[in-house]
């Protein structure tokens, strides 16, 4: 954030690299625009978006959503498997039972 000057454009492959939650991207989006600096997500299937305009906006929202959403989920699953482990007393890779 530290290198980016008014009327750069900071292009992301993945909300990913943006924040882990709805808010925190969103502040982050926020901070940017207050700072001049355009966002662009790449989408591999197309249709990248541009946070500079209304629809744009809504749409990185939506994608923020549902990014937050598939990393709540991925850690759901990673508390499951490690639950079943511990209950059929297998190691969690290579730490030690307590």
């Amino acid at each position: 954030m530290a290198v980016l000057h008014p009327g750069d454009k900071l292009v992301i492959t993945t909300l990913d690299f943006l924040g882990r939650s709805v808010q925190n991207m969103l502040d982050r989006a926020h901070e940017l625009k207050g700072n001049d600096v355009g966002l662009r997500v790449l989408n591999p299937q197309g249709g990248d978006v541009e946070t500079s305009t209304p629809t744009g906006q809504m749409v990185f929202t939506v994608m923020a959503a549902l990014g937050q959403m598939e990393l709540e989920i991925k850690r759901e699953h990673i508390r499951d498997s490690a639950s079943k482990r511990r209950a059929s007393g297998q190691d969690l890779d290579g730490r030690k039972l307590q």
